[in-house]
C-alpha cells in the first residue's frame, strides 16, 4: 500500500473514531501512531487528546478521588509521558495491540 493511501486510510479511521466518539480506541490508535514513529498521522489525535475543551481539568481530577485511579493532565508536547503510561497499562493488561491503521 502507498504512502499516500495508508495516510488517506488512517485519517479516514481517526475521522471516525472521533465522530463516533470511540475515544478508548482513538486513544489506543494514537499510541500505536506514536510507538511506529508515524507523528503525522497522530497530529490530530494528539491535537484532541490535549485539548482541555474536551477534557476539563476540574472534571478530570474529580476522577483522581476514586479508589486506585491515577489521573495525569497531559498536554500536546506529552507523547513522552504518554509512552510511558502505555507501556505500564501493557505490562498490566498483557501486549494487547490495536494494530496496524
Amino acid at each position: 500500500m502507498m504512502d499516500v493511501e495508508r495516510s488517506s486510510l488512517c485519517n479516514f479511521v481517526v475521522n471516525f473514531l472521533l465522530e463516533e466518539n470511540y475515544l478508548l480506541t482513538a486513544f489506543e490508535l494514537l499510541h500505536e501512531l506514536l510507538d511506529d514513529g508515524r507523528d503525522a498521522q497522530a497530529m490530530r489525535l494528539k491535537e484532541f487528546f490535549a485539548d482541555p475543551s474536551h477534557f476539563p481539568v476540574d472534571q478530570i481530577s474529580r476522577y483522581s478521588s476514586l479508589g486506585g485511579v491515577k489521573v495525569t493532565v497531559l498536554n500536546a508536547g506529552s507523547g513522552a509521558a504518554l509512552g510511558k503510561g502505555r507501556k505500564a497499562i501493557r505490562r498490566k493488561l498483557g501486549n494487547v495491540t490495536l494494530g496496524e491503521c
